[in-house]
């Protein structure tokens, strides 16, 4: 899940970014080239704006999706629904105002229910679940009447699309689940769209079908590579490109639901493209009540955003909780047998987040960061740095700094 996520859903407030905002913003994307060595940068940026707490939900997944790299791993969780509930409990009681469930399918697990109950118990600001939505007809009910502020529904396309990645049957039950919970509550939902070779000339078609099932916001991301994925679906530069600017074209034609843009920093091309094709020049910039920041375009009724948040999020605002009580981040688990490091529930959160291993963990994470970037483009952090200076509000006291409610706005 991209760092810059609405997932959480939390409704709050934005405002135009500032010169101190900015400032903020630029510390962090450039951490990985200020410092010395990626650990310099770990000791530098460790649990620099914590907000958000993980409860990583195993046990496994209905579905075996070709571009997902955590569906194969079969296991039981090692923690008790109670040790869960204390977690969680713990967690806010912590400074973690957002709450979120990750995959693999959380609808599967009964522990899912004691997260809820101690977010909804303990006033989280956010509760984000993400599921297959496979399940969402006998559970829709149940997840209503819990602290859910947004579910977020995996979805790759029509029909014949969704199901060629996910399986025969797939869609209809999702499209399913989709119309009971939308049927019988106002929550959030958000789709999640990974971008790739199959799925890409129907972008379109994805936002249309989200605004026909009064679907608050459909968020995409492109495909990354990861070894555990079939990277034969990576899509080139050129028709991604196409992609996401026919999506554009159609949203400022008033023919979609409102929808999110994100890529991390091996993918911020996609970003870069974009902007530098004059995409996003009429668009405001914006930040949230966590410090995250946007681009902004208002049409009609709905709204686009695009996160511009490409440094590393786990360890400095995002902490993940793993099936054993240990600590990780999201490709992490995938490259260290699905183990965290400690036992938070003997060590507390906090103290685990800031131990050698947690240093060392983000470290790694800022290796890659630079890596991608490097791969990315030579001057693509550059260019974003400049292309967002650009468009900062230099009298944040001005009228043009007023308070924006959004109904959406993006936390993760």
């Amino acid at each position: 899940m991209p760092m810059s996520s609405i997932a959480n859903g939390c409704t709050g407030t934005v405002r135009q970014v500032g010169c101190a905002d900015f400032v903020t913003w630029k510390a962090l994307v450039r951490a990985g080239d200020k410092y010395h060595t990626p650990r310099e940068a770990a000791e530098q940026t460790i649990l620099k704006h914590l907000h958000c707490l993980e409860l990583w939900m195993p046990g496994g997944c209905n579905l075996q999706c070709r571009h997902c790299y955590v569906a194969t791993r079969k296991t039981l969780p090692v923690m008790t629904e109670s040790e869960y509930y204390e977690l969680t409990q713990l967690g806010i009681n912590s400074g973690f105002t957002d709450i979120v469930v990750p995959g693999m399918e959380p609808l599967l697990r009964n522990e899912l229910w004691a997260v809820l109950d101690a977010a909804g118990r303990n006033h989280a600001r956010s509760v984000g679940v993400t599921t297959n939505a496979t399940l969402l007809t006998s559970a829709a009910s149940r997840l209503n009447d819990s602290s859910l502020t947004v579910l977020n529904v995996s979805l790759d396309g029509p029909r014949e699309v969704h199901d060629r990645i996910r399986g025969m049957g797939v869609y209809d039950r999702l499209d399913d689940g989709v119309h009971r919970f939308r049927e019988i509550s106002e929550k959030r939902i958000l789709t999640n769209t990974t971008v790739n070779r199959e799925n890409a000339d129907v972008l379109v078609k994805i936002a249309q079908w989200c605004s026909e099932k009064a679907i608050d916001y459909a968020a995409f991301h492109p495909f990354e590579l990861a070894d555990e994925a079939e990277n034969s679906l990576i899509l080139s530069r050129q028709l991604a490109l196409k992609a996401y600017l026919d999506l554009l074209e159609a949203f400022r034609h008033g023919n979609t639901s409102s929808i999110a843009l994100e890529a991390e920093a091996s993918t911020c091309w996609l970003i870069v493209d974009l902007a530098r094709s004059g995409a996003f020049d009429n668009s405001q910039l914006v930040i949230d009540e966590a410090g995250l920041i946007f681009l902004r375009e208002i049409c009609g009724d709905h709204e686009l955003l695009v996160g511009l948040n490409f440094y590393p999020h786990h360890f400095i605002r995002t902490i993940r909780i793993t099936e054993s009580g240990g600590l990780s981040s999201c490709r992490g688990m995938a490259r260290s047998g699905w183990q965290g490091f400690g036992d938070v529930r003997k060590d507390g959160i906090i103290h685990t987040a800031q131990s050698n291993s947690a240093i060392e963990a983000l470290a790694r994470i800022w290796q890659e960061y630079q890596d991608a970037f490097r791969m990315c483009d030579p001057d693509a952090l550059d260019w974003i740095i400049a292309f967002v200076e650009s468009h900062v509000d230099k009298h944040p006291m001005g009228i043009n700094n007023q308070i924006h409610k959004v109904d959406g706005i993006a936390l993760h």
